[in-house]
């Protein structure tokens, strides 16, 4: 004969399936160029401006903030849309290596194409950047230099606990600054990037 789940234990399960229905309300985070410990080498020439960020459409939902038990998802959300966001990182890291030029006064423009910008916190955080960046000659167009990077960085010790109120988010934060501002200065620090600048 067929065994059925008891009454209490189906009321159960749908009382859970309803509570991980409930979405907490959106948090947003700043994202801006956040150097490490390691200070970059300056140069004198302050030859390149950023020109165009282009991303996916609706990527100003970054990813989720919940708890452990996936309860209460928050979404989470850039404080600037995400392509004033990730120009600010760039042009951060190329101010803190004396590489920025005035706009109007720059022999070299620098797009970057927003690939994936992802952050999730629940029983641990984890922000992923993946930047499509190209180096053109001014006037011209023409590419210079081209390369994908990516970033993944994550942190085992954010902790959030299932509620609809409340959801700390400077830990996922810090992540997500951290990865978008790597995956800029593993172009920028790339010596072919410095040669092709040099050009």
């Amino acid at each position: 004969m067929a065994r059925f789940p008891s009454l209490r234990f189906s009321l159960h399960w749908a009382l859970f399936l309803g509570l991980s229905a409930c979405t907490g309300a959106p948090l947003q985070v700043p994202l801006a160029y956040q150097p490490d410990a390691a200070a970059p080498v300056a140069t004198a020439a302050s030859r390149v401006a950023v020109a165009e960020v282009r991303a996916p459409r609706n990527l100003r939902d970054l990813g989720t903030v919940s708890g452990p038990l996936g309860l209460h998802p928050h979404p989470l959300l850039s404080e600037l849309p995400p392509e004033q966001a990730v120009r600010n990182v760039a042009e951060g890291a190329l101010m803190a290596r004396g590489l920025l030029a005035p706009t109007g006064a720059q022999q070299f423009d620098l797009d970057v194409q927003i690939r994936r910008l992802r952050a999730e916190q629940a029983a641990g955080g984890e922000a992923e950047a993946d930047f499509l960046i190209t180096l053109k000659r001014h006037g011209s167009g023409d590419i210079v230099y081209s390369r994908e990077t990516k970033s993944l960085k994550r942190d085992s010790s954010l902790y959030t606990i299932d509620t609809l109120s409340f959801a700390p988010t400077a830990g996922l934060s810090t992540l997500l600054e951290q990865s978008a501002t790597e995956a800029v200065t593993k172009a920028l620090d790339d010596p072919a990037f410095r040669t092709a600048v040099q050009g």
